[in-house]
């Protein structure tokens, strides 16, 4: 029978349980899990990217993308994550969760994103600070940029009883 040292075996447990330290990483999605924010019941999506290059790979980053009607700046964000994703736009996102094929479509993805150390629970984890471009899927071309919004277009009223 092999002789472990318990010792080593633990270091080497609580070193994998270490963040990466922050900076710039290429992420992949490894899950996505719908749920409702505590505060108001708004839909969430809870994202866990993983490291996918270099010396920190396989390490994970939490994500969240939160559409709440009353803060806009969370649908903007959440937004340009969805594009990142590979999705044209919101309307496309939710035909996909319509058709439940959100999800998947998003598993795989990579990015270029900043990682930073946060404290959650009493515990560090990495967490997605800002993601810079899309590594793969629509837009890449481009830069993988996300685009601004389409601004809606004023249609105007014509009363069709005008000049009877």
């Amino acid at each position: 029978m092999a002789t472990v040292n318990w010792n080593d075996m633990e270091t080497a447990h609580q070193e994998s349980q270490k963040p990466a330290p922050a900076g710039r990483y290429v992420m992949v999605v490894k899950s996505v899990k719908e749920g409702m924010t505590k505060e108001g019941g708004y839909p969430q999506f809870r994202l866990v990217w993983e490291i996918a290059e270099g010396p920190y790979k396989g390490k994970a980053a939490f994500d969240y993308l939160t559409f709440n009607p009353e803060k806009p700046a969370s649908i903007s964000m959440a937004r340009a994550s969805i594009i990142m994703l590979g999705f044209r736009d919101l309307a496309e996102w939710g035909e996909a969760l319509q058709a439940g094929s959100a999800m998947d479509r998003c598993l795989g993805k990579r990015i270029e994103a900043d990682v930073v150390t946060d404290e959650w629970q009493g515990r560090l984890n990495n967490k997605i600070k800002q993601k810079i471009r899309a590594l793969d899927g629509p837009g890449v071309a481009d830069g993988g940029l996300v685009p601004p919004p389409v601004a809606a277009q004023a249609v105007p009223m014509v009363n069709p009883l005008a000049g009877i």
